[in-house]
């Protein structure tokens, strides 16, 4: 696509000073530079880039010699990383790709000094936009056109870019479920020819690509990986959920959507998601759509690190993943008897195998293993319910555990859904409680040591772990006796007990 000069004013986009200082600088030294990439089209879309890629005819070398501060990224790829105080810019050589032989990483890359090459060898149109103030938008493959129809499309011809790089496939699937795009057809039907070459991509690859698809505005792009073979090659537990029906009355949906509905919801609930998006929206009152929207905003209130969220619609893509392998039939309905633990088993084997580190493996293990857990009507005010679950799971995970119970229910039919809200917003209540009063929920905040006991004769060992574990169930029934006064008298009324057996 030519812009004209009215077209160039419409997409004149603002880009960081510093990344136009080294557009600047490169030009003074006669050479072309542009942004280009994720951060043109991020910008295009109203979005703010993480970060901004520059693309350059200048060799690496050359670039080193104009800038005071670089480190080599990847220079035999033409990549420098270009320091500007604490703030790092990728600047690379414009290049063409070689032959790849893995279906991952090209053998060799030759520089080029057109632009127009290095876009050639770019994934899909929407990335394949350069920018900058002289110029303005560079679009060769109707990139801005695919942007503004919300459409993902290769650059070229799509069998050759997705032989070059199979991940690509991946990212086609994550960036459809990030921005609400569709995958163009002859895309699409590439990707079928392709997909088996998946294999050859690394698990660490696999994975980033599938976390940040569930994380997404729109994870039914699952039901399309499906459909186009790629959870058969990367995620085949998938495959069994959308080929499982749940004949239950508190269903509506099969194994597979009812999972797509509960990442919607907790994708609704961290603010990625429209509650539009859910199957029950329009099944809800207004009344209780705005109770819905207020337990979403009462549970964003609390702060998690982006890495528990991404873990969170994450425990929703595998909280029931056990139920393939668990399903019985009595003839009238479907049960699913022991699927949360099966489920938490299956679960750690899938993130294993797609390498992932011990807290992430621990945290989904724990909510999907409790993911099922109902307390309707036992999350009464200063109930032990509360503590005792805090106990089980931890006070870091107190909340999401929180976020699970309601993704889930607005996940099942809406009788089950509204029937369940009292018990979302107790326990709200109680978990703020504990908080807030610091409640001690774990040998870790018992106000009683192992010291003390061995001070008071106990030797190390089982019993002295027996005494501390049943001073803390005096406090998860009685938060309020977690002081010495208490707690030192009852233990060595304890001691003197056992003494005694």
């Amino acid at each position: 696509m030519v812009l004209n000069e009215v077209q160039k004013q419409k997409y004149m986009l603002a880009m960081p000073e510093k990344v136009s200082f080294i557009i600047d600088k490169l030009y003074e030294a006669g050479y072309e530079a542009y942004a280009v990439g994720g951060c043109v089209r991020d910008s295009l879309l109203g979005m703010e880039p993480k970060d901004w890629d520059i693309t350059t005819s200048a060799g690496p070398y050359e670039v080193k010699a104009l800038f005071h501060r670089t480190f080599d990224t990847g220079i035999e790829h033409g990549t420098v990383t270009v320091l500007l105080d604490k703030d790092a810019f990728e600047v690379t050589t414009y290049r063409i790709d070689g032959k790849y032989n893995d279906s991952r990483h090209p053998s060799e890359v030759r520089f080029t000094p057109n632009l127009s090459e290095d876009l050639l060898r770019r994934d899909f149109t929407i990335n394949a936009m350069a920018y900058n103030y002289r110029e303005g938008l560079v679009d060769l493959f109707d990139g801005l056109a695919d942007l503004e129809n919300g459409i993902i499309r290769a650059v070229g011809d799509p069998v050759k870019r997705f032989d070059e790089d199979a991940l690509r496939i991946m990212r086609a699937l994550r960036f459809a479920a990030v921005l609400g795009f569709r995958i163009e057809e002859q895309t699409l039907d590439a990707m079928k020819i392709i997909v088996p070459k998946l294999k050859l991509i690394s698990a660490e690859r696999i994975k980033a690509e599938l976390f940040k698809m569930v994380s997404g505005r729109y994870p039914g792009m699952l039901h399309v990986a499906y459909e186009n073979h790629v959870t058969g090659i990367i995620f085949p537990e998938w495959d069994d959920m959308e080929e499982t029906g749940q004949e239950n009355a508190h269903h509506i949906y099969n194994c597979a959507w009812h999972t797509i509905q509960s990442i919607i919801a907790m994708n609704c609930i961290l603010g990625r998601s429209k509650p539009e998006q859910l199957g029950i929206w329009s099944m809800l009152s207004e009344e209780e759509k705005n109770r819905v929207i207020t337990l979403f905003n009462r549970l964003n209130y609390y702060e998690i690190s982006d890495k528990l969220k991404e873990n969170l619609s994450v425990t929703m893509l595998l909280h029931d993943i056990g139920k393939p392998a668990t399903k019985t039939f009595d003839g009238v309905q479907a049960h699913f008897y022991g699927h949360q633990q099966k489920s938490a088993e299956t679960a750690v084997n899938i993130l294993k195998r797609l390498k992932c580190d011990n807290e992430t493996i621990d945290d989904i293990k724990t909510l999907v293993l409790h993911h099922d857990e109902r307390y309707h009507g036992e999350w009464e005010p200063g109930s032990a319910r509360a503590r005792r679950l805090a106990n089980k799971i931890g006070i870091r995970l107190m909340f999401p555990f929180i976020m699970v119970q309601l993704a889930d229910l607005l996940a099942h039919r809406r009788e089950d859904a509204v029937n369940g809200f009292d018990t979302i917003e107790r326990m709200i209540i109680l978990a703020d409680e504990i908080i807030l009063k610091s409640q001690a929920v774990s040998l870790k905040t018992l106000c009683i040591k192992g010291r003390d006991l061995i001070d008071m004769g106990v030797k190390p060992g089982p019993e002295l772990g027996d005494i501390l574990n049943e001073l803390l169930e005096r406090i998860l029934e009685v938060p309020e006796d977690n002081n010495r006064e208490v707690l030192l008298p009852l233990a060595r009324e304890i001691i003197r007990r056992k003494s005694n057996d």
